[in-house]
């Protein structure tokens, strides 16, 4: 059966192979060396960039990414976005809290290559080539570089007093691929798109700071230290007139992040993969802010990294590190085998936070999709798989006190709310916006939704989506999907198509439904019942759709013991087991997901509407059932 299984998978892939031969993937390696003047503020560095143009095409110039210029003036896109969304902070800033890059100069083989700044954003330019890079060939160019370190306060790169928080630092080429280049300024709303390849990073700071970074720390001296320092030493820091140097390397990565402070605590535990057994160093770097709260932070890594790569595919890095941070774009941000998260208040906070970050491995790290063109293929699954993991290892009361809003948010404690699960946290945030018929289709541009919709829709609806989908596909078809969506993509990424190929060929069924309807639509998908008869086999019912879009429809009885699937090309005239009395559900649990407010009880022959009951706070399993007058409580102030 072993056999059997190994062959079914060789054909598989190969049938995939077969589908993919038209695609290329861009490769990047970076050579870095970087000098902090943690009193200036102030990076001063060597980048070299070896560029593999392995697409068919002639390239006469290469875009380049220049994101600390987002911090630089009024007139940037970030700070455009910020003063939308009420923050000022940016636009009055102080010359000593913004940031920029220059002192570019790069150089090819010994000449000199111009570069032309985008006319409209100063945080992307074009490299001029002067000869042209052929199909299959690479060039290698370079530049010395300046960078100033913004404040913090106003997105996710910055310092703040002596820590220092290094993310999107460095020139970096755009993704170049079948759709052509994707130059994109620095937004927080709207995350990213990089090309794969190697790093080889040379960090030169102050010798008293303890410093976290994606890739392999490949100095053995500072790794000597950091472990002295997680076995409790009591370890006095180096002296602050002299400086070290340390280096880290990584392949398969797109991105590269790090941050220093001289009083961080560090944690380390290893942690075995399930099924592999393979050993993974969980890291955690924190400050004495909610210190109390870090204890659990290694048990969080160890059991994230256990289930995410049992239920998507295996973590292939050396390590995962979190590190206690001040953020100003959410409550984590993910880069590759790294996250910067706020401070915690809470265990149940601290490790949702972990979780989600870590999570983001896999759909931002490892598939890496074009999260400004497509947020829901990172966001929408981190928050579906993060929420399966609180269901995996949770239950009963233990999975509520989970729940974001009735757990441990502000509604925790009042009467309705103590019952949620992390999956009610997301039908009651889609509702916030759906309700008011606020929200937008989830295959929505990043940088188009509204604040309360890139939560609501991106995050909430799209795993609520995901969950329906499980729940028609199956569990084994919905594991296999995934799995195969990752070994085949991983490092590559995937757009919608290359996901929908993946799960119609592994589930043998079409899901034009999912993929060109409930994904780019925010209209209400409900059926209505036309028609009911009474047979000697049960009932026969007609029902009619409400809206263009075919999807599909479980059914349930109210016990849940008979259930009735009609896919998306089935007939809605058909025969059913139910009883007389049975009070049907029509995709139970998902009445939020699809805005359907209908509800039907069986009694005696007809349907009729039952009396009208007023709820406390807020109650999930008949939350939209006609006879129910839901109360909220809403602060409000002018």
């Amino acid at each position: 059966m072993r056999y059997l299984k190994l062959i079914i998978l060789i054909i598989t892939l190969s049938q995939f192979n077969a589908f993919s031969q038209t695609d290329f993937q861009q490769k990047v390696d970076y050579e870095i060396k970087v000098v902090l003047d943690d009193s200036l503020k102030i990076l001063k560095g060597n980048i070299s960039i070896r560029y593999s143009n392995n697409s068919g095409d002639t390239l006469k110039a290469l875009k380049l990414h220049l994101w600390p210029n987002a911090y630089s003036d009024r007139n940037t896109a970030l700070c455009r976005q910020l003063v939308e969304s009420n923050n000022t902070g940016l636009f009055f800033a102080t010359k000593e809290q913004k940031g920029w890059i220059d002192s570019l100069q790069f150089s090819s083989e010994g000449a000199s290559l111009k570069l032309i700044p985008d006319p409209t954003h100063s945080d992307f330019a074009d490299l001029i080539l002067n000869t042209p890079l052929l199909p299959g060939s690479q060039m290698v160019f370079s530049s010395p570089f300046v960078v100033k370190i913004p404040d913090s306060k106003f997105s996710r790169f910055g310092y703040r007093k002596n820590s220092f928080y290094i993310s999107q630092w460095f020139p970096k080429p755009a993704v170049y691929d079948q759709n052509g280049w994707h130059p994109m300024p620095y937004l927080n709303q709207g995350e990213f798109y990089a090309q794969f390849g190697s790093f080889k990073v040379e960090i030169t700071i102050p010798s008293e700071y303890r410093v976290a970074a994606t890739g392999r720390l490949m100095t053995q001296a500072e790794t000597d230290w950091l472990n002295m320092l997680a076995s409790g030493e009591n370890i006095s820091n180096p002296s602050a007139k002299a400086t070290k140097t340390i280096v880290f390397e990584q392949d398969s990565i797109h991105d590269f992040a790090w941050f220093a402070d001289k009083d961080y605590r560090v944690m380390k535990k290893q942690i075995a993969l399930s099924e592999s057994g393979r050993k993974v160093d969980g890291w955690v770097f924190h400050t004495d802010r909610g210190e109390k709260y870090w204890k659990k932070s290694l048990d969080y890594i160890d059991k994230g990294l256990r289930y995410f790569s049992g239920a998507i595919g295996e973590y292939p890095y050396d390590h995962f590190t979190v590190v206690d941070g001040h953020l100003s774009a959410g409550g984590g941000m993910e880069y590759p085998m790294i996250t910067l998260i706020n401070s915690p208040t809470s265990d149940a906070s601290l490790e949702h936070v972990i979780v989600h970050e870590l999570c983001h491995n896999w759909f931002y790290g490892m598939l890496a999709s074009n999260e400004r063109e497509h947020a829901w293929m990172d966001e929408g699954l981190t928050t579906y798989y993060e929420t399966r993991y609180f269901e995996h290892y949770y239950s009963g009361e233990e999975l509520s006190s989970k729940s974001s809003i009735g757990g441990i948010g502000p509604f925790a404690g009042i009467r309705g709310a103590g019952n949620m699960t992390p999956v009610d946290d997301h039908k009651l945030t889609f509702k916030l916006a759906s309700f008011r018929n606020a929200d937008q289709p989830i295959q929505t541009h990043s940088a188009e939704f509204t604040n309360l919709n890139y939560g609501a829709v991106v995050y909430s609806k799209t795993a609520l989506a995901l969950y329906f989908l499980h729940d028609y596909l199956g569990e084994e078809v919905f594991e296999k999907c995934i799995k195969t969506y990752f070994l085949q993509w991983k490092f590559r990424h995937p757009q919608p198509k290359n996901m929908q190929s993946v799960f119609e060929l592994v589930s043998g069924q079409s899901l034009k439904w999912f993929f060109n309807d409930l994904l780019i639509t925010n209209k209400s998908d409900y059926y209505c019942l036309s028609h009911s008869v009474l047979n000697d086999s049960g009932l026969r019912l007609r029902l009619k759709s409400k809206s263009a879009a075919k999807i599909p429809l479980i059914i349930t009885n109210e016990s849940g013991t008979i259930r009735k699937i009609i896919g998306s090309n089935d007939s809605l005239d058909f025969q059913t087991t139910f009883e007389p009395d049975d009070r049907l559900r029509f995709n139970p649990g998902y009445e939020a997901l699809f805005k359907s407010p209908d509800r039907w009880v069986r009694n005696k022959g007809g349907y009729k509407l039952p009396s009208l009951k007023i709820k406390g706070f807020y109650s999930l399993q008949d939350e939209f059932a006609t006879e129910n007058i839901t109360v909220i409580p809403v602060g409000a102030w002018n």
